[in-house]
Parts: structure tokens; sequence; C-alpha cells
């Protein structure tokens, strides 16, 4: 996708503006090992063909080792990026040849799509010299787990030549990988607020019915020409979190 490309493309660019900005601004740090709890929501910066809301929200456990120069650190976590109930434009559904297309007057299909699942992140931490603020550069693996519930009973005018009912949740996991650049500003040595611009991938799916399939011998609709389409997707989030040290 085009904006994808984009969103990866600028990413990229202020991921290496912060670490060339902080090459020079290496602070003192305290080396060891630490725990941190860390809660964040974001908000997407571009509009979602999904049927996404544009928050997210997110929480993981954080387990950090600081060798003198930086903070390397592995979370993991969970994700979720919920969705508003929408209706389909059923006068756009594929049909069985010879059949009318389904009638809007005599058709309904709502779904409702949602982004979940277990996250892993990978980052390096630096803070800036005599400075509270810190800058950060990583990326997230999985959360991305895509499901969509759908519920339809299609049929053309007056259910005359058919009239379809079908539902399910079919999902789609992947193994995305989420680049993310950012900064931190650390108000004590337990307790910070982390803003993070991540480009959020995941693969989107939508079930798509063939209308008119007509009905087997128990009297339930056939759906063996439908089929599921697929769209790889990375969209801009800002996030803003809080991290809690043990």
């Amino acid at each position: 996708m085009i904006h994808s490309r984009f969103a990866l493309k600028r990413l990229g660019q202020a991921m290496a503006l912060a670490v060339l900005g902080a090459s020079a601004a290496m602070a003192q740090s305290q080396p060891g090992f630490d725990v941190q709890f860390k809660l964040r929501t974001g908000l997407e910066l571009e509009s979602n063909q999904d049927h996404l809301k544009s928050r997210t929200l997110g929480f993981g456990l954080d387990l950090g080792y600081d060798p003198g120069f930086g903070r390397f650190s592995l979370e993991v976590g969970f994700q979720y990026k919920p969705g508003d109930e929408y209706a389909s434009n059923v006068a756009t559904f594929p049909v069985v040849t010879g059949m009318p297309a389904p009638s809007p007057a005599f058709s309904g299909d709502l779904r409702r799509n949602s982004l979940e699942g277990v996250a892993v992140r990978l980052s390096f931490e630096q803070p800036f010299q005599a400075s509270q603020w810190s800058w950060r550069a990583g990326v997230q693996l999985g959360g991305a787990k895509f499901r969509q519930e759908y519920l339809g009973d299609i049929g053309d005018v007056g259910w005359a030549n058919y009239e379809d009912t079908y539902n399910g949740t079919p999902t789609k996991s992947v193994l995305a990988v989420s680049p993310f650049v950012g900064a931190s500003y650390r108000f004590d040595s337990t307790s910070a607020v982390e803003f993070n611009l991540v480009g959020v991938s995941y693969t989107a799916i939508n079930y798509v019915h063939v209308a008119g399939q007509g009905i087997d011998a128990y009297g339930h609709s056939i759906t063996a020409l439908d089929y599921l389409t697929q769209a790889k997707r990375m969209q801009p989030h800002v996030e803003v979190g809080y991290s809690f040290r043990f």
C-alpha cells in the first residue's frame, strides 16, 4: 500500500534523526537490571479503512538492562484496538450468474472488526546529558490478530429468488513488525511518561459473500463460493504512556 510505504519512510527518517541527534549527548546512567510496568494509549494519525477506532490500548511488563551507556529492554504485553459496528453495502456483493443483485430493502449485513494480541517490544533507550529526557527506538512484534464478526441476511426484491443467511468470526494472525521511535521524561527514579510514534502493522481481512448460491438439504444457505480478502497495513499512531519502575 502507498500509505504504508510513506508511513514506514517517515518513521525511518524520524528514527535516524533521533539516533544522530542523541549520539553526542550521552548521560551518566545507572548500570544494572530493572523491571518496569507500562500502560499506554495511542491515537491513529490517518483515516482507517478497516472500520477500526482511532485509539489503541496497551500494557506490558518491561525487563531492562543498562550496561552503562543506555538501556536495552524486552517488553511482553498486550495491545488492543477496538472497532465500531458498521453495515456493508449489499448492492456491491458478487452474485451467482443469472441471479439478481441483493436489494438493500430486503437485506442486511452487519460487521465489527478489532485488532488485538500479545506484543513483544525490543528497544534501546538513552538519556540526554544532564536532562530528565531520553530518546528511544525499537520494534514491536505481534499484537496483530485481526478479527471480523459478521452477520448477514440478504435477498433480492421480495426474496423472490433467494434469501441467504450467514455468520462467522474469521481471524488473521501475523507476526507483524511495527517500528517506533520516541522520547520519555522521568519524574523520579520510579516513574516516567513516554511519547512514541509507532507504525502499527497488521493484515486486515474481509469476508465476501457471493449471493444466490441456494440452500442445502437441511435448508441452510450455501456459502461454498464465499472467500476472504486480505490487505497489509501500516498505520502511524502517536502514543502516550506511563512507566513505573519496581
